[in-house]
């Protein structure tokens, strides 16, 4: 992890090991479920995939995300659908798409990569402003700590936007390997969480 000021960003490396097994995985995943599921595949790229400012490529050790996530897109069967919302987050790449103090992206990106995945299942987004939303102020992610608690995070702390569900009762079915049958929530509020917890 370094740190851009008040932001940090997580290095990459690609391992081509690393990889095949999770292209493996994959792949077996959509041959076990072949004629039962569709299987999709969403390559996410982190925030130094994204984010980083130009002037910084090639001056740190992170390698480029765009060729990583390709290199495994060509490693998936033909029975897996890759989404690769690299483009998309990158036409977006100046909104708040990632936390600056965590690495995970923000509602924000999640919903670019959601745009991707829409456009790769055939079916039509929700649009964001069809949504209510609330925002939550305060939050210090992982990379606060792993900066050893850097004073510039803290004092710049990250907000969470929320929005809100269509419902907050929905819920999915799934079966066990040992076919037993469970209905499980879909959302959860956490309102009354603390403010690290709150993403």
């Amino acid at each position: 992890v370094i740190a851009v000021g008040d932001t940090a960003y997580e290095l990459y490396s690609y391992s081509e090991k690393a990889a095949d097994k999770y292209a493996a995985a994959i792949n077996g995943t959509a041959a076990s479920l072949k004629g039962e599921a569709k299987v999709y595949d969403v390559l996410i790229p982190l925030s130094s995939g994204i984010t980083l400012p130009d002037r910084l490529y090639g001056e740190i050790p992170s390698g480029s995300q765009k060729k990583a996530l390709q290199s495994i897109s060509e490693k998936l069967s033909s029975d897996v659908t890759v989404v690769n919302p690299y483009d998309n987050l990158m036409k977006h790449r100046d909104e708040y798409i990632y936390f600056r103090t965590d690495h995970h992206w923000t509602a924000d990106g999640a919903y670019y990569a959601y745009e991707a995945f829409c456009r790769a299942a055939g079916i039509l987004p929700i649009p964001r402003e069809n949504r209510e939303s609330v925002d939550f102020d305060g939050f210090l992610g992982s990379f606060y700590k792993d900066t050893n608690q850097s004073k510039k995070l803290k004092n710049n702390p990250d907000t969470i936007r929320a929005y809100y569900p269509v419902s907050s009762e929905t819920t999915l079915t799934y079966t066990t390997s040992e076919g037993k049958t469970n209905d499980w929530k879909v959302i959860y509020d956490v309102s009354d969480y603390g403010a690290s917890m709150k993403y």
